[in-house]
């Protein structure tokens, strides 16, 4: 479920440009783009980020990445 609902929405960009929305917008711009290391993007890190959450450990910096998602390859609030 977390795949089907998350995948992609845990990037963000080195740049801090106001324009920027996307990840296409922020690789045309110069920056780059980053995923975090807990992420849905597939089964392994879906399970990773799922046992993260489950052990209480670090489960605070994954729920803020959630909260902030806006969307697949979007840049997030």
């Amino acid at each position: 479920m977390g795949v089907t609902l998350l995948k992609g929405s845990f990037g963000s960009c080195s740049s801090s440009a106001p324009e920027i929305l996307t990840k296409t917008d922020c690789l045309a711009t110069g920056g780059s783009w980053s995923v975090n290391d807990s992420n849905f993007d597939n089964i392994i890190q879906a399970m990773r980020t799922l046992f993260i959450l489950c052990t209480t450990e670090g489960w605070a910096g994954v729920m803020f990445l959630g909260v902030d998602a806006q969307g697949p390859d979007k840049v997030p609030k």
